[in-house]
């Protein structure tokens, strides 16, 4: 069964949420962390990043699964500064929790990296990659390309990452969740 199969007989439509909290980001099924990995480690390949770098929390299992499958480090981006350490950091506004918060990384979590690619889970209106990509920028690392396991591709995130030269891969597209839901393989 390939991923967007997958997606679309498990995942759930709710308002504008596309729900897969029952296989990829709170319960996580092995067998669809396995392909995430395997195929978004193939597409990142060409990127040649040396870290990849994700947002906190749903985006952990996916950059874990890349990371075992390509032997590149990731760092999470907490979703709070840490009290004790000095990072970068930048606002991001997150549509499933309705409110804004902040992207963290700590600067010796950086250290040494000279490519990063994002990995997510999802890719909708982009602000959580292009707060990574601001991050990296300020760090001195540049943001190569962002590869998600899914994209809204009906809402404006890869247009806005476009606009920033940034390359994105998502291995699901949803192109409309109403009045179909249509799920398809993505580019």
């Amino acid at each position: 069964m390939d991923l967007a199969q997958i997606v679309a007989e498990r995942a759930r439509v709710s308002g504008d949420l596309v729900k897969v909290d029952h296989f990829l980001n709170h319960r996580v099924d092995p067998a669809v962390l396995e392909l995430v990995g395997r195929d978004l480690a193939a597409r990142i390949a060409p990127w040649q990043p040396d870290l990849l770098v994700t947002p906190e929390t749903s985006g952990i299992p996916p950059a874990a699964a890349v990371s075992l499958v390509s032997g590149i480090p990731f760092v999470y981006a907490r979703k709070r500064p840490s009290p004790t350490g000095t990072g970068f950091e930048r606002p991001v506004y997150s549509r499933t929790h309705e409110r804004t918060y902040t992207l963290w990384v700590g600067d010796d979590a950086l250290a040494g990296a000279e490519r990063m690619v994002v990995i997510d889970d999802f890719l909708s209106h982009g602000s959580a990659a292009t707060s990574l990509v601001d991050i990296g920028n300020d760090a001195g690392v540049p943001v190569v390309g962002v590869a998600v396991v899914i994209e809204k591709s009906f809402e404006n995130g890869r247009k806005r990452l476009a606009d920033l030269d940034i390359g994105v891969t998502a291995l699901v597209d949803v192109a409309s969740i109403r009045p179909v839901f249509d799920v398809r393989i993505g580019s």
